[in-house]
């Protein structure tokens, strides 16, 4: 059985999705991490919550999709 190709389009939107992800996440760690002091009770979830966003968005970023 051959593979099919996979469309341009989706690559791209997932790659694009990843680098979204990963600045979302780092924009949020780096603003929990420098106002520690801000972010209320648990900053420790703050901060898990964007290393978590920066994970997700490298495996967007380098996976490679397959139909």
């Amino acid at each position: 059985m051959s593979k099919e190709e996979v469309p341009f389009g989706l690559i791209f939107m997932e790659k694009l999705f990843g680098i979204l992800l990963m600045a979302i996440g780092g924009v949020a760690f780096y603003s929990t991490y420098t106002n520690i002091g801000s972010a209320g009770s648990l900053p420790g979830l703050f901060l898990a919550g964007g290393a978590f966003m920066m994970i997700v968005g490298l495996l967007l970023f380098i996976a490679k999709a397959e139909k």
